[in-house]
């Protein structure tokens, strides 16, 4: 209740002061955003300190994969998720993208991801050849349900310990799973 517009920016200073990116400013104050729109909404607080948003211009991810690499960090993986990863580096598709992905999408020779899935909101169609259509195949000889990649028959939630795990055993740092 005793944030005000003030507080909040010399917090936004000191952490621009302190060498953080913008997009780690903005992932640090998007709560504190929400928490005072829910308690606006429900009638706890009038209004609510400005929180300024940051330019994240010129942020893209740094740090892609070259194939020697991601072959060695699958090699590590379960075998539930060496599919999933080989998938996303041949494909370029988000990890919720490939794990929101159901057998309804799989045409015989081709995937169409529904725009209500991807980040963008635009949906798009991939084709299926070589390696990419092996690993379809993989997937549907193990298939429980309604999703293409899966545990068990259950959905894969978080795949952070796993990757991290595998990263580090393959000598491979710094790259995360987009």
């Amino acid at each position: 209740v005793d944030v005000n517009a003030n507080l909040v920016a010399r917090y936004i200073e000191g952490l621009l002061a302190e060498e953080y990116s913008n997009a780690s400013v903005n992932r640090k104050t998007q709560l504190l955003g929400q928490s005072y729109k829910l308690a606006i909404r429900t009638k706890r607080l009038n209004e609510m300190p400005y929180v300024q948003h940051l330019s994240e211009t010129g942020n893209a991810r740094q740090g892609f994969f070259c194939e020697a690499e991601i072959r060695r960090v699958a090699a590590q993986l379960p075998t539930y998720l060496d599919d999933v990863a080989l998938f996303g580096f041949m494909s370029g598709w988000r990890r919720g993208e490939i794990l929101s992905l159901e057998w309804t999408d799989v045409d015989s020779d081709c995937i169409r991801l529904r725009a209500e899935r991807s980040k963008n909101g635009e949906g798009r169609v991939l084709v299926l050849a070589g390696e990419l259509a092996e690993i379809i195949e993989r997937r549907r000889a193990q298939a429980f349900g309604a999703l293409v990649f899966q545990h068990n028959g259950h959905a894969i939630v978080d795949l952070r310990k796993a990757w991290s795990t595998a990263c580090r055993l393959a000598g491979v740092k710094g790259k995360l799973f987009h």
